[in-house]
């Protein structure tokens, strides 16, 4: 009895403790799982933590799960992967009291290619040879990008914007490459080059006397300007020593200097490459003026005269004289080339080197000679008259007296810088008079001479007429360069460009040194 009595007791306990341990089972809850986002992005080289807030009572497992494999056991999982492609990954926590699971997706993309744009629309890009095309162009990446630019399997920077200096005219395709950590994407670039100095103005400048310092500035028609054109197409050479003039024809520019060495300097008239010189050899004494009247024939006038060039190998000046030249702007007309004597023209024909002809005037010529309207010429002298002559039969048209108030003479230059328009019977000169700087203008038509601008009163720090003065044979506006002075005043300079109806239509400041004249592609073509 005794002993069945304590089985129950024991058997009873046993019991109680069984159900007291059902109790404390049921009381710790499985975990719970809280996250807001469970949907997330990222690009191929990046990661994601994934940060679920778990509350669970003990200790607690976890157990990240991709395609039935598990990833990961911490409570935070970084994520990444290289496949591109929306990822599955499941979180399992499990405690005493159970277990809880989540679902998360993070869609993996690839990195996007760089995007390449210029900004020309067309993808075309326009350049002049011989001098600096920059090519700048958008990039589009959300990766750090890399660059190539490749012409004809010759890289020519790693830079993302390209300056570079084409050699020769043609079509080129040009290829940008850029590269971030997906990939590359190329972009091909037309690029058309073209003849740098086709359509402008040439404006030379003597520089200084002492040195090879002179230079030539050239001026597109938008009126935006190449400072040192030849300098920068020649390695840095500067043109010569005291430019006067020059010449376009045979596809050549042809420029004189003065002092020398190089008295007679030819280059390519698109590029201003150097193609060949003349140094001096004592056969020209301080040239200053040229005409060139085909390939192989050229002149050249110097402080003896008139000199026929022989220019198809090696530049040869002849040692005869010709005849009496001024020092003046010559011409060549209608196969003719006129040249200023001291009151006579003399016109003399390329074929035989001499003088067919000469005009006599009534005076010193103080002018250059100009070509105008209808291919005749201008001429004027000391004692204030204006000759109109016709190129074909080389016969005066018209000698006009003007009022001596608007003096023709001329300064030590020695030219009055006399122009003639080639759209009307107007011509323009400026004043000799010392401390004066006007511009002067006569109308044939109407036979009215006028002070067309005084410069000194309407245009600051204008106060010296320097060089010739010449008109565009197209627009008709005039170009003359004024100084505020002499000494280190002739660094403050203004070329103006003035329309016939005296609008300002471009200044160009402190650009000149010691200027000579203008010269227009327009009048040799």
């Amino acid at each position: 009895m005794k002993n069945y009595v304590k089985h129950l007791i024991w058997a009873f306990l046993g019991l109680a403790l069984a159900v007291s341990s059902c109790k404390k089972d049921d009381t710790i809850p499985k975990p719970l799982i809280e996250n807001s986002k469970t949907a997330f992005e990222i690009y191929t080289d990046e990661s994601v933590s994934i940060e679920p807030k778990v509350t669970s009572e003990g200790e607690s497992t976890y157990k990240w799960v991709e395609d039935e494999k598990e990833i990961s056991k911490e409570p935070i999982l970084v994520y990444t992967s290289k496949e591109v492609k929306e990822h599955t990954i499941s979180l399992t926590v499990i405690n005493d009291g159970g277990e809880s699971k989540i679902d998360y997706t993070v869609n993996v993309k690839a990195i996007p290619l760089p995007t390449v744009e210029i900004p020309n629309k067309d993808g075309k890009v326009n350049a002049k040879i011989h001098s600096e095309t920059t090519i700048t162009p958008t990039i589009k990446s959300i990766r750090n990008v890399t660059y190539k630019w490749v012409l004809n399997e010759e890289t020519l920077s790693t830079e993302k914007i390209l300056k570079y200096t084409f050699k020769k005219e043609g079509t080129f395709n040009l290829k940008l490459i850029a590269t971030n950590s997906s990939g590359s994407t190329e972009k091909v670039i037309k690029v058309e080059t073209s003849n740098y100095f086709a359509n402008g103005v040439f404006v030379l400048n003597e520089g200084n006397m002492t040195s090879e310092s002179g230079f030539v500035n050239f001026i597109y028609p938008n009126g935006s300007r190449i400072d040192y054109a030849y300098k920068n197409a020649n390695s840095g050479t500067q043109l010569g020593n005291v430019i006067q003039d020059m010449w376009l024809a045979n596809g050549k520019a042809y420029f004189v200097a003065q002092n020398g060495p190089e008295q007679i300097t030819v280059a390519n008239a698109q590029t201003l490459v150097k193609e060949k010189s003349y140094t001096k050899d004592g056969k020209l004494s301080w040239p200053t003026h040229i005409v060139v009247a085909s390939n192989s024939r050229a002149y050249v006038r110097d402080n003896s005269g008139l000199h026929a060039v022989d220019i198809s190998g090696e530049i040869t000046p002849h040692t005869e004289v010709i005849c009496k030249a001024n020092k003046q702007i010559m011409d060549y007309i209608k196969g003719k080339v006129y040249v200023g004597g001291e009151n006579i023209i003399n016109i003399i024909n390329p074929e035989t080197d001499k003088v067919i002809k000469t005009i006599e005037l009534d005076a010193k010529i103080t002018s250059g000679i100009k070509e105008g309207k209808d291919q005749c010429i201008w001429v004027s002298t000391n004692n204030n008259s204006l000759y109109k002559i016709n190129t074909t039969t080389d016969a005066i048209i018209k000698r006009y007296s003007i009022p001596t108030e608007f003096s023709m003479k001329a300064g030590f230059i020695p030219s009055n810088g006399l122009c003639a328009s080639k759209q009307e019977d107007i011509v323009y000169w400026k004043s000799s008079s010392w401390g004066k700087a006007y511009l002067y203008k006569f109308d044939a038509s109407t036979e009215k001479a006028e002070l067309f601008i005084d410069f000194k009163k309407e245009y600051t720090d204008s106060n010296i007429t320097y060089g010739e003065v010449a008109v565009h044979p197209v627009t008709g506006n005039i170009y003359i360069d004024l100084i505020k002075g002499y000494g280190a005043d002739y660094l403050i300079n203004f070329l103006y460009v003035i329309a016939p109806d005296k609008t300002l239509v471009q200044t160009h400041k402190n650009c000149t040194h010691f200027h000579t004249s203008c010269y227009f592609t327009e009048d040799f073509k």
